[in-house]
């Protein structure tokens, strides 16, 4: 047995990329399972300890590659998603500072934007 809360939103791009194991079972994927899970507590959200750890892995392993070497396509759809997370994760901040709901970014966020760069 398995609670909601240990498998991964299908529709999060890094999910996809990097938690293939913890997604629902297909059939539960669609329609109004998708959304009953959700209101469970699938996990949608994703962790900034987590992305850093997979960018990190991930640029490890690009760094790995000869200069004549072309990325393998898991290596590129990896990349893909920390890309589009990051964009997703800025986003979401913005939002929150128009809306109001928060004054300015938090530090936890900041120190993590700048890991992030490195």
């Amino acid at each position: 047995r398995f609670l909601v809360s240990e498998f991964y939103d299908p529709d999060v791009q890094f999910h996809i990329a990097f938690n293939k194991t913890k997604l629902p079972p297909p059939d539960w994927c669609k329609g109004e399972w998708i959304q009953f899970l959700r209101q469970l507590g699938l996990q949608r959200n994703v962790d900034n300890n987590v992305w850093l750890s997979k960018a990190k892995k991930t640029a490890d392993d690009a760094a790995k590659l000869s200069k004549l070497e072309k990325p393998s396509e898991e290596l590129i759809e990896r990349s893909e998603s920390l890309i589009s997370s990051l964009k997703d994760m800025i986003y979401y901040k913005q939002k929150q500072i128009t809306e109001g709901t928060i004054e300015h970014l938090d530090i936890n966020f900041v120190s993590f934007l700048t890991k992030a760069s490195k």
